[in-house]
C-alpha cells in the first residue's frame, strides 16, 4: 500500500515558498530527510497541502507520532479530504491501535460527511415538489426539522469543540500528577490521540482513556489545532 502524494500547491505556498517544489523533487528521489529540510523553510506558511506532504514524510521517516500530528493538522484544513483519510487508515494499521477512536465517537450529525447531508436533503426537497398532496408538505416539514437540526449540532461542535494531542515518543508514561515519581496510571505509544483537559506549562493533563485522565510532560505531546506547535516540536 502506497501513500498518496499531493500534487497541488497551495496559493500561499506558490507564491511565498520556493522550497516547497525541491521538497517535493526531494521526495520522489526518496530522500526523505533533504525533502524533511526543505518542507521545514515553508513552516511559516502553513497550509493544507504542508502538513500532509510533512506527514508523508515524517511517515517514511518512521517518525510516526509526527506523521499523525500533521495528518491531524491538515485535516482540521480540510476535514472531509479522501486522500487524506486514506493515508491515515495507512497509519493507523501501521501503529496497529485503534482503541484511541472510542474517546473520539461522533456525537453530532454534522460529523457525517457534507456531501451526504446535501444528498439527504436534496432527496427531501425533491420528492416534496414531487408530491403536492399530504405527503409534500409532511416532506417540508422533515425537511425544516433536519435543516435545524443540522444547525444546532453544528453549534454544540463548534462551541464545545475538544482539544486533542498526539503523543510523540516511542512511549509516554500517564502520572497521577506533575511529577514523574507520582503513580503511573497507564503507557500509551507515539501516534496515540488523547483529549486535552488541562494545559500548564509543563504539563497536560490528558484523558487517554474513557474516563480515564492523567498527566503527560508537555514535551511528549503536540497538541491539534495550536498553528504555532509545528516549528517548536519538528526542530526537536
Amino acid at each position: 500500500m502506497r501513500l498518496l502524494f499531493v500534487f497541488f500547491l497551495s496559493c500561499s505556498i506558490y507564491f511565498t515558498c520556493d522550497s516547497f517544489l525541491s521538497a517535493n523533487e526531494f521526495y520522489y528521489q526518496g530522500d526523505y530527510k533533504e525533502a524533511l529540510d526543505q518542507y521545514q523553510k515553508c513552516e511559516k506558511n502553513p497550509s493544507y497541502s504542508l502538513y500532509y506532504n510533512l506527514g508523508n514524510v515524517y511517515f517514511k521517516l518512521q517518525k510516526y507520532g509526527l506523521s499523525r500530528y500533521n495528518y491531524e493538522m491538515a485535516k482540521v484544513l480540510s476535514p472531509t479530504n479522501q486522500n487524506l483519510k486514506y493515508n491515515l487508515s495507512l497509519l493507523k494499521n501501521k501503529l496497529n491501535d485503534d482503541v484511541d477512536s472510542k474517546l473520539f465517537v461522533s456525537s453530532t450529525l454534522f460529523d457525517l460527511e457534507v456531501e451526504y447531508l446535501l444528498i439527504i436533503l436534496s432527496v427531501l426537497f425533491s420528492i416534496s415538489f414531487l408530491y403536492r398532496a399530504k405527503i409534500g408538505k409532511y416532506l417540508w416539514v422533515v425537511s425544516l426539522v433536519f435543516i435545524i437540526l443540522m444547525v444546532v449540532s453544528y453549534q454544540s461542535l463548534f462551541f464545545k469543540s475538544v482539544r486533542s494531542g498526539i503523543i510523540l515518543p516511542v512511549e509516554t508514561q500517564i502520572y497521577s500528577s506533575q511529577d514523574i515519581s507520582s503513580a503511573v496510571l497507564g503507557r500509551v505509544h507515539t501516534g496515540y490521540k488523547v483529549k486535552i483537559v488541562q494545559v500548564l506549562k509543563d504539563w497536560v493533563l490528558v484523558e487517554f482513556r474513557l474516563n480515564n485522565s492523567g498527566w503527560v510532560p508537555a514535551q511528549e505531546i503536540a497538541i491539534i489545532g495550536d498553528l504555532n506547535e509545528l516549528e517548536t516540536i519538528s526542530s526537536e
